[in-house]
Order: C-alpha cells, then structure tokens, then sequence
C-alpha cells in the first residue's frame, strides 16, 4: 500500500513501493508528487532522493496543464504549433513546413476536457511522427561524429525519463525529447551513448561524458532538471 510524506515544499509525497524497481521514479498524477522506490529503499534513501530532484519536483507540483485554444502556442525541436478554428465539422491537424497547425470547428467548446485531451493527443502524435523521422539519424550523427556503436534507436512516450540505454546498446529516446533546446537533446543523446560503454553513473562514466561535451557533463545535467514533458 502507497504511504505518504511530508515536505515542506512539496506537500504530500506519495510513496510506491516496488520490488522490482531498481531506482526512485517521480511522477506527477491526481495534482501529487509520487514516488515509485525499491524495496530496500530507507525513508533516509527518499529523503536524500528527494532532495537531489527537489529543482525538478517543484516544477511538476507547480506545473499546470495549459489550456489549448487559438492563443497556445508551443515550439519543439523541429516544428511549432498553433491552434485555428475552422467552419468544418471535424477536428484535424496538418504539420507541414515546420507548422503543426490544429484546426478546431467554431461549434465546439474547446475547454471541454474531453477535446483538450484530444487536442494534447494530437499534439504527442506530432511529437511521435517527429521523434521516429528525426531521431534515428540524429543519433547516428552524434554516434559517428565520437565514435560510437548502438544496435538501434526506439521512440517511446516516457514522461519519467528522457532516455535510456540497454545492455544491447539500444537507445531508447522519449519523444518529449523534442520539448528540449537543441544543446540538451544532444546531452540526452550522448548520455545515453555513453552508457554503450560505461552501463552505470560511476566516474568513468561522467568522465566519458565530460570528454563529449566540453566539460560540462554536470552542468548541463543541472540545467536539463529545469525543463520537464509537461506542455
């Protein structure tokens, strides 16, 4: 059964327990911060755990979901969107040139929850179709420009974890991905490369990242904490 703790910033954690986990996973769901952990995790593990991803929490329990109408608007690493209303009787949605453009009828009511799912819905299909156009070889291109080897590239839609990398060298690359400015994809990407090589977060492993972006492994790790797949 999930247990809670207080924070004093974030309100009430919900804590999972699953012994499966190998590591503390935060998501945000129903307005609360919660925490998938290990078994062997100690309140002391959660508590440091939370600290280390405070930046991060505070911006999932701050976050609120925007509304989408004729003002949204929303830039990815490869297209913009924007909203339009139509006198048609269906909604539907083009991305053409760079533009992903929703076109919604005048009779329906566009804060009605049911159509700002469908709405965010079409939007992460946009996001999907790009993610599996562009990340192959945005993958390869980093891969060969430092002398790399992957077995491939897979899409999925994590909103937990940007990438990741399995011992058969697959990468794994959410396509939320595309939510990021151009300078932390290619840190999402060449983490994860470097994991085709060191499959942990030991020195080597940082060293290895450091030695393919300019020193500046930490820093930019620090940096991708702001952003989030919330949009």
């Amino acid at each position: 059964m999930p247990y809670f703790i207080q924070d004093s910033d974030l309100g009430h954690v919900v804590i999972h327990v699953n012994s499966r986990a190998k590591r503390i996973i935060a998501r945000k769901r129903d307005s609360q911060i919660h925490l998938t952990v290990p078994a062997y995790a100690s309140e002391v593990d959660i508590r440091k755990a939370l600290q280390q991803m405070r930046p991060k929490l505070s911006s999932l329990a701050s976050a609120e979901k925007r509304r989408i109408d004729e003002s949204f608007t929303l830039h990815t690493f490869s297209f913009d969107v924007s909203v339009v209303r139509n006198s048609l009787s269906k909604i539907y949605l083009n991305l053409k040139d760079g533009l992903l453009q929703i076109s919604v009828p005048q009779t329906v009511d566009i804060y009605e929850e049911v159509i700002q799912q469908q709405l965010r819905s079409l939007i992460e299909s946009g996001l999907r179709h790009e993610a599996k156009r562009i990340f192959p070889d945005y993958v390869k291109r980093l891969a060969d420009l430092h002398g790399f080897r992957f077995s491939e590239v897979k899409i999925n839609k994590s909103t937990s974890r940007w990438g990741s990398c399995s011992s058969k060298k697959s990468i794994n690359l959410s396509y939320f991905c595309l939510l990021l400015p151009p300078h932390l994809l290619d840190l999402i990407v060449l983490h994860e490369l470097c994991h085709t090589r060191e499959m942990n977060h030991s020195s080597k492993f940082w060293a290895e990242l450091d030695s393919v972006t300019g020193n500046r492994a930490k820093a930019l790790t620090l940096e991708l904490k702001r952003f989030s797949t919330a949009f």
